[in-house]
């Protein structure tokens, strides 16, 4: 059995479902021995019939796990400046901590998904990877080199795919380590659990090959590199703010979250507009590059509106 875990709350139900379909596209294996276990503090009544549905069609195992009362309240612990880190980490973040002690002891490993994820590779492929005796693999960070020297660490991963041997973290205690850690007093969790992981399992995580986790965002550079980042790649991961699912987003990878949500079926999906004026500069941006320039000057042109009545209320005291 291949066992896969997302962890999510219901603003990422949508996503889920786009990298649920990217995940069981690319399995090779029979459906029957993939079984995907959901853990999540909320399910709505669309998520339980798109569930019902995708697996039936698609022949795969699919459990939900909804944290209890009792379960959400071991996260009380976590400081509120943790629970809300760059605008898009919350409090759903930590429940990959308690992957250890919510799946099934009969399960000795699992592989950990974030939902702002495409599966381009087999997953399977992922389970003969040598972790070299670790509890944990990984690919390192983006900012490893600077998270590591903040954190006094000789690597620093990043948590958005994790091969996690849950005999040896149930066994190493895993999650009272990573849970005391955020709760101290000394800590400097910039990334919120993803820290906590890093610190507790110091010198216990495995570097995996990178293209398990290849990371794709809207930055000049990444929207530049998108035909080198797709190639040898078996999993996409959007990191930063800004998702495929904002329209704003311009890198091209963007497509293939678009086109696996569609697959999956999901129903009413929402494509998120601008809303600040940070948003509204990307999305003109955006236009502006693809061509659409009557449209780009319009939201340039509000854009400018909107910051001179500002500087007008500035200057008259409003």
């Amino acid at each position: 059995m291949y066992h896969v875990v997302y962890c999510f709350d219901i603003n990422y139900q949508q996503h889920f479902a786009a990298s649920l379909e990217s995940l069981v596209k690319n399995f090779s294996k029979d459906p029957s021995l993939l079984f995907v276990h959901i853990i999540s503090d909320n399910v709505s009544d669309k998520l339980r019939d798109f569930i019902k549905k995708f697996s039936r069609k698609s022949g795969i195992n699919i459990e939900i796990n909804i944290l209890t009362p009792e379960q959400f309240s071991i996260l009380d612990v976590v400081p509120a400046k943790f629970r809300k880190i760059k605008g898009y980490i919350n409090i759903s973040t930590y429940f990959r901590l308690m992957i250890p002690i919510l799946i099934s002891e009969q399960i000795r490993k699992i592989v950990y998904i974030d939902s702002d994820t495409i599966v381009v590779s087999d997953i399977s492929e992922l389970y003969q990877v040598e972790l070299s005796g670790k509890s944990m693999g990984a690919v390192l960070d983006v900012d490893n080199k600077y998270m590591s020297e903040i954190h006094g660490l000789s690597e620093y991963y990043n948590a958005g795919l994790l091969v996690m041997r849950l005999d040896a973290l149930r066994s190493n205690k895993f999650f009272e380590r990573a849970i005391g850690y955020i709760s101290g007093e000394n800590c400097g969790a910039l990334m919120g659990d993803q820290c906590a992981i890093n610190i507790a399992m110091s010198g216990d995580i495995c570097a995996i090959p990178e293209k398990w986790n290849r990371y794709a965002s809207n930055t000049e550079f990444s929207i530049a590199e998108a035909d080198e980042r797709i190639k040898g790649a078996a999993l996409i991961h959007f990191i930063t703010a800004h998702k495929p699912w904002h329209a704003w987003f311009a890198n091209k990878l963007g497509d293939l979250y678009w086109n696996s949500l569609r697959a999956s079926q999901w129903p009413d999906p929402v494509l998120r507009s601008p809303e600040t004026v940070n948003e509204f500069h990307f999305m003109a941006r955006k236009l502006r590059k693809r061509g659409d320039y009557v449209e780009s000057i319009d939201i340039y042109e509000r854009l400018v509106e909107h910051l001179l009545k500002k500087l007008d209320g500035l200057r008259s005291g409003n």
